[in-house]
């Protein structure tokens, strides 16, 4: 009688001593930013869920320099670093409840505009984020003295991504994640590829993205269908965020291309100022009129994680694996690890 079969995983170890590392569960999409390998992973160490973003040797990691500065309500936290021969890895909060895009194609499957309480909150966080980013600016305490802007250059539906902080949650929070393209500003420096010498340089793209995605996506969608709203109408949120959009570029222009870093003259917290309240008495005002619970976009809860080896060769399973997967190949560091030597909070969550 032969030896029993084993299963294995793919375990990513940690560079640390109290670092157990990560195994794989599936992958996910690069984006057009970046050639980097991204999978969902799990902890060995606390059995949570994370996003691993392994980037091709040489590629550019600008989120060392300010991921610090951003907070995890509005970016997917960055928790951990590692460099390697073979490239940077970045280790992520996992955002679960899909992306942008994703929530915007379930409506369109059930033939429905998205709710408008959910676009005023998106045009609410959104230029909220944006605004926080070019200058610290909050709701409570506005802009920060001294502050260094930061652009994200690659805004679009599929980098917004919407997170439930628990299950009673009725509405996700919404982060900007995918930051390969992402950059400090700071007055004629040049910084990398990318060279900016004015201040409209940055936010006029930025903003215009920001209206392309809150205006002409969100608003004409499903594609097939006539716009949710007129936006030459005030009173909804698209025609808003147009009005708002477009008062904020007549006031970057006014200022002459202006290069220093002055918050009067940011169109993110122009927009933001006035977004801001005017989405939360609509907000308040949608609550009372009905009841609203998002909870049916979640996504079915990631369980366990990728096995190989069951059919007898690991080494054959994963070549097929990542070949179905449309990768070339799984770049190290990585090593085999038998199912069996996984610890509980692995193999068995509830447990403890």
């Amino acid at each position: 009688m032969g030896d029993p079969i084993k299963s294995y995983v793919v375990h990513f170890p940690g560079n640390a001593p109290d670092d157990s590392g990560y195994i794989m569960v599936e992958p996910l999409a690069a984006g057009k930013a970046t050639q980097a390998d991204l999978h969902v992973v799990r902890s060995l160490k606390n059995g949570q869920l994370y996003v691993r973003k392994h980037l091709v040797y040489g590629e550019l990691n600008p989120e060392l320099k300010f991921f610090h500065r951003l907070p995890s309500h509005i970016v997917p936290r960055l928790v951990h670093y590692e460099h390697h021969d073979s490239g940077d890895v970045n280790i992520y909060d996992f955002a679960n409840g899909g992306d942008l895009l994703r929530y915007m194609n379930l409506n369109r499957e059930k033939r429905q505009n998205i709710p408008e309480i959910m676009v005023w909150r998106l045009c609410r966080d959104i230029s909220a984020i944006l605004a926080y980013m070019h200058t610290g600016w909050t709701p409570e305490s506005g802009t920060q003295d001294g502050w260094v802007p930061i652009a994200h250059h690659d805004l679009h539906s599929s980098n917004i991504f919407l997170h439930w902080t628990n299950s009673h949650s009725l509405f996700p929070k919404f982060l900007l994640g995918d930051w390969g393209y992402g950059r400090e500003f700071k007055e004629n420096e040049e910084k990398e590829e990318l060279v900016f010498t004015k201040w409209n340089d940055i936010q006029i793209p930025e903003i215009v993205q920001m209206r392309e995605i809150l205006i002409r996506q969100v608003n004409w969608w499903p594609t097939d269908s006539p716009p949710l709203w007129n936006i030459e109408d005030q009173d909804n949120p698209a025609g808003l965020m147009n009005r708002l959009v477009n008062e904020s570029i007549e006031l970057a222009l006014l200022k002459n291309g202006l290069k220093e870093i002055n918050s009067a003259a940011s169109m993110a917290v122009y927009i933001a100022e006035k977004m801001y309240p005017e989405a939360n008495k609509h907000i308040k005002r949608l609550k009372k009129e009905n009841e609203h619970d998002f909870r049916w976009t979640i996504p079915e809860e990631v369980t366990g994680f990728a096995i190989f080896g069951e059919n007898g060769d690991r080494e054959e399973d994963i070549k097929e694996w990542v070949k179905h997967k449309q990768n070339e190949e799984m770049r190290k560091p990585w090593q085999w690890l038998e199912v069996g030597h996984l610890p509980d909070i692995v193999t068995n969550p509830w447990s403890t």
